[in-house]
């Protein structure tokens, strides 16, 4: 995008998360991009991240099946001043369940 002339913005952010996500990216090139290319990037950018981001990047370690990076996440979104969502909640939940985490109560 860049060698072409185009800056990225926040909303690209949102958007690689997203699809790499809903791809079924593998865990490792996930991780990667989040961890060393796309936060660094966006930081370096002057962005910082927004709910939407967080939300993306919960959702993206629940597909992964990584509840505690997702917690962290959470508590980082906190911490920044974020009020987690509905979407931030379901992405947790979801999170648990596809990891057994959740155990169904009988009455």
């Amino acid at each position: 995008m860049e060698e072409e002339g185009c800056r990225p913005t926040l909303i690209t952010y949102n958007v690689i998360l997203n699809v790499y996500g809903k791809m079924g990216m593998p865990w490792n090139k996930i991780r990667a991009l989040v961890e060393s290319e796309v936060f660094q990037e966006m930081k370096l950018a002057g962005f910082v991240p927004d709910k939407v981001t967080y939300n993306a990047l919960l959702d993206v370690y629940g597909k992964s099946r990584q509840t505690k990076e997702a917690m962290e996440v959470l508590k980082d979104m906190e911490f920044d001043g974020f009020s987690p969502s509905i979407v931030s909640y379901n992405s947790l939940i979801s999170a648990y369940a596809r990891d057994g985490l959740l155990e169904r109560q009988q009455p």
